[in-house]
């Protein structure tokens, strides 16, 4: 028996084996990714009441609603505005009949001036798109800071509206 004044080092896995083992797990994890994001489709698509992500906080004093026939009653009343919160552009393409354009985007400039010709009592729906835009939210919340006390959003939007068979109105 002999004994070396260097012993070697243990042995190393080479970094062959170690490439060939990431090889193996990468393709179950993407595997797995692919059908993760599936299914969140799927689930979306299917249940057409899609997860809903940013825009809930920035309405978070506003009410929420989804149901179409309690839009059309409450346009039914004659102190209810319906403001758009989409871009002048798509407003003129298309809008919920008796809406108003009041671009998010432009909320800064214009919500002191549209209160200040709005009656305090009424009721203001804001809607947008569809239910993961966040403009809606955003100009509810404007219209509460800006002191308008009932301000509700409509978040299925305008797409939702549209593919339910609703009228519009464009120019």
């Amino acid at each position: 028996m002999t004994l070396s004044a260097n012993p070697s080092p243990p042995a190393r896995p080479e970094s062959s084996d170690a490439r060939r083992a990431l090889a193996e797990l990468a393709g179950p994890l993407l595997l797995l990714t692919a059908a993760a994001i599936i299914s969140a489709w799927a689930v979306n698509e299917l249940t057409g009441r899609p997860l809903s992500w940013s825009w809930r906080p920035a309405a978070a004093e506003a009410a929420v609603f989804e149901d179409f026939d309690e839009l059309q009653t409450l346009l039914a009343r004659p102190s209810t505005i319906l403001l758009d919160a989409r871009a002048a552009a798509l407003f003129r393409l298309g809008r919920l009949p008796g809406a108003k354009s009041l671009p998010a985007a432009e909320a800064a400039q214009k919500v002191g001036p549209f209160l200040a010709a709005t009656a305090p009592e009424a009721l203001i729906v804001t809607y947008c798109a569809e239910s993961l835009c966040p403009l809606a939210g955003q100009l509810a919340q404007a219209l509460r800071k800006a002191g308008h006390a009932d301000v509700r959003v409509f978040s299925p939007g305008f797409d939702a509206w549209l593919d339910a068979g609703r009228p519009i109105e464009a120019d």
